[in-house]
């Protein structure tokens, strides 16, 4: 794990400036979000590859380029200024300078391993009145997923993977708080990064040929890298060719992560949930 601060500018460490916002009670969740993932690993054992012919190639790819149309909420703090969130996928494609999202498969017989890798560079105005003025955000963020896969049945109509990894965060932040009461902004910037260990199980459903449905969860953290990190998705395509699927799906991806002392220059908060819908192309081959 890293923590760097590289730049902070007019801060002056007094507890006025301090802005700690309420946290939530996120118990309940967490464990509705660890049962629900266990339900759906039990019920993979019983019902993993796509489903279809048991006729399967010992080698298999899949490659699926996807555009993830997501919101933010959350809390966020960096030294003494913090914020809180709320960006719908409008407040951030409207400010967004770059983006990229990709999604692979290798697999050999019941193994295999995926790699999700997902980049974003944005901004975002005024989220929060604080002392006067409001915190512009700007934010450079990837996240690589890579984990190893087990399919645990196979059938004509069901499919499901149990899958466990890592998901490593890198994270280049900067407030800007605009005063009212100073002519002078007071900017803070920190660069991050972190591991987070994951489980998880995928189960794919195919009611029809063309139409394969899907559901995915994993949980992570632990504490090793973030307190606690959780994701979810949900929803189906459409099989146009022999090895061409269009994806639609929602997915959500929520992470807790806090390092430094609060109130110190080393303090990084970042307590947000991503969510929205997901519009891929998936080749298999």
């Amino acid at each position: 794990m890293k923590n760097k601060i590289t730049k902070v500018r007019k801060i002056e460490m007094t507890n006025k400036d301090i802005v700690i916002s309420p946290k939530k009670n996120r118990q309940l969740s967490r464990f509705a979000i660890i049962l629900l993932l266990l339900f759906f690993s039990h019920f993979s054992w019983g019902q993993s590859l796509l489903p279809g012919s048991e006729d399967q190639k010992d080698w298999n790819f899949v490659v699926a380029p996807y555009l993830w149309f997501s919101g933010l909420n959350g809390e966020l703090s960096v030294a003494t200024i913090g914020t809180e969130i709320d960006a719908g996928f409008s407040d951030i494609f409207s400010n967004l300078n770059i983006a990229f999202m990709l999604y692979g498969e290798v697999r050999y017989k019941k193994f295999g391993l995926a790699i999700d890798l997902f980049t974003i560079q944005m901004s975002l105005d005024g989220t929060r009145p604080i002392l006067g003025g409001a915190v512009n955000v700007d934010q450079d963020m990837t996240f690589l997923e890579t984990s190893l896969l087990y399919s645990i049945v196979h059938t004509e109509k069901w499919s499901a993977d149990v899958h466990a990894g890592i998901r490593t965060w890198w994270m280049n932040t900067r407030l800007d708080a605009e005063r009212i009461v100073s002519p002078e902004n007071r900017i803070v910037e920190n660069k991050i990064s972190f591991v987070d260990p994951i489980i998880g199980a995928k189960v794919f459903y195919l009611p029809h040929e063309k139409w394969p449905i899907n559901a995915r969860m994993d949980i992570g953290g632990f504490g090793v890298g973030s307190e606690f990190s959780w994701q979810v998705m949900v929803g189906g395509g459409y099989k146009f060719s022999k090895s061409w699927t269009v994806l639609l799906e929602y997915r959500f991806l929520g992470v807790d992560y806090t390092s430094g002392t609060a109130g110190t220059i080393d303090y990084f908060r970042y307590d947000t949930t991503m969510s929205g819908p997901l519009l891929g192309v998936m080749a298999t081959f």
